[in-house]
């Protein structure tokens, strides 16, 4: 699955508006997030994965490419490939982060 979204909690305009409601409101300090281990696909995950993903504007192809060195390459049509950050393995889903539009 192909989410949207940055999973940082609250942001910038939520604590703005919370503040306006809740006066005493001290916000949330900002937390570092921890760093995954370096992310080691399985042999059967080595190689070039395409698909598409649904978008308001229609479907649109994506490849997904993990080396053997770890590192995952992430593209959506023909827009610029993106190196994807904080890739890991977890619950049985590939999770990271990448560019796209």
């Amino acid at each position: 699955m192909l989410t949207n979204g940055n999973g940082n909690g609250v942001g910038p305009t939520e604590d703005l508006l919370i503040r306006t409601i809740l006066p005493k409101w001290k916000g949330i300090p900002d937390l570092p997030d921890p760093e995954p281990p370096p992310f080691k696909p399985t042999p059967e995950l080595v190689g070039t994965w395409t698909g598409y993903v649904h978008t308001y504007v229609g479907d649109r192809p994506l490849s997904l490419q993990f080396r053997a060195d770890g590192l995952v390459v992430f593209q959506i049509g023909d827009q610029v490939a993106s190196v994807v950050n904080k890739a890991r393995w977890r619950d049985g889903s590939f999770r990271g982060t990448a560019r796209g539009s």
